[in-house]
């Protein structure tokens, strides 16, 4: 009995030594990151924020501020000390010695390129920041019809923000591009619209997650800011619809390359003019609006892809696999990296319904995503988008 009574003694205190122990190296813990949040918080000075809110909602506004004020709590924390070096030199001697300072250390880089990189990595980690801090209602309010961008200033940042116009009908608010996109319907031009509905499937169907990231609610927001182009086709039910294209040259080298083969183009600047089917918008009119109510990507239920591949006849497998993707849903993330996804595009694009195309008019105007995406090349989206 004394054997026993020792050993569940001699285990106890075990126990309690190991207890011990955990709670000291937690509380060491929090001591260093304290006193490392202290020593960092000392010596390095936070980014200077200006809030540009000439074109932008109260949501938005409130959405930003309040990522900042989070963001300025915890970037210390959340970056690597290279970043923070980087910035301890932007905000502290300006911008221009920062990219002095790294172009000499780099000869062989030009000073362009070397700008461009810093300002990107700055973008993510700045504007990640911000989104992941500001509160989840501010951000599904305001990020399906608005967004804010980067730009760097000498010693800080100067932020953006912008919305969609907002207009009232009978069916609710909508929203439109300041551009004022208007189509022929029924012999009368009419001003082109979209329910938030409507935004929030053909965003999720360009980015899955373009409501968590800087590039790609910026990306989102851009595509109805500047798109003016749309055309009118029926759908299989026989309701109107909008059909919308974007740039082959928006989404990075995969979908370059991917449009690059089915139109057999090896030349950039002629590979510019092209563009490719994103989808479909079911629309009604409501005296000088076409509202868009919601958005089917290419294949599903209705579309003319859908209608094509019930009247010929396909391989069992094949099929499969078109039915598949196209019920999944043909998004840009999917016709970067899903072989069955490619495999639809391909064949119905080979069977009489283009998936891409040449269009001549405008399509796009006044570009106005993030600040190193407009100092590229026009039309060009830098390639961490396919992350995004």
């Amino acid at each position: 009995m004394s054997n026993n009574r020792s050993k569940k003694r001699k285990k106890k205190q075990k126990t309690r030594e190991k207890r011990v122990q955990k709670n000291r190296s937690r509380i060491s813990t929090r001591r260093n990151v304290k006193t490392r949040d202290r020593i960092i918080r000392k010596h390095i000075p936070l980014p200077k924020f200006q809030i540009d809110t000439s074109d932008s909602t109260k949501d938005m506004l409130n959405m930003v501020k309040l990522g900042i004020a989070e963001f300025d709590k915890v970037y210390t924390r959340n970056i690597d000390y290279d970043t923070l070096a980087l910035m301890y030199t932007h905000v502290s001697k300006g911008w221009t010695t920062l990219i002095d300072d790294q172009a000499s250390h780099i000869p062989d880089i030009s000073r362009k390129d070397i700008e461009m990189t810093i300002t990107q990595h700055f973008e993510q980690v700045i504007g990640n920041g911000i989104i992941q801090n500001a509160p989840d209602n501010l951000i599904r309010r305001a990020l399906s019809t608005g967004c804010y961008t980067l730009q760097p200033t000498e010693h800080g940042w100067n932020i953006k923000c912008r919305s969609l116009v907002s207009n009232k009908t009978r069916h609710g608010n909508v929203y439109q591009s300041p551009h004022y996109p208007k189509i022929m319907l029924h012999d009368q031009s009419r001003e082109v619209v979209f329910t938030k509905h409507a935004i929030q499937q053909l965003a999720t169907r360009m980015i899955s997650n373009w409501n968590k990231s800087y590039i790609g609610q910026a990306y989102v927001f851009g595509f109805f800011y500047e798109c003016v182009y749309f055309e009118v086709t029926k759908l299989n039910n026989g309701e109107t619809a909008l059909v919308i294209y974007n740039s082959c040259l928006r989404g990075g080298d995969l979908l370059r390359e991917f449009m690059s083969g089915i139109l057999n183009i090896d030349n950039e600047e002629e590979l510019a003019t092209y563009y490719y089917k994103i989808g479909y918008c079911p629309i009604f009119s409501d005296n000088r609006f076409v509202i868009a109510k919601t958005f089917l990507t290419p294949g599903y239920w209705q579309t003319p892809e859908r209608d094509l591949l019930s009247k010929k006849t396909v391989p069992i497998q094949l099929r499969r696999d078109i039915e598949l993707a196209c019920d999944d849903g043909i998004n840009l993330q999917s016709v970067c990296t899903c072989e069955k996804t490619r495999a639809a595009i391909k064949w119905f694009h080979n069977h009489g319904l283009p998936q891409v195309k040449k269009i001549d008019h405008e399509v796009f105007r006044e570009l106005i995503g993030p600040y190193s995406y407009l100092q590229s090349k026009v039309g060009k989206q830098p390639n961490h988008l396919e992350g995004a």
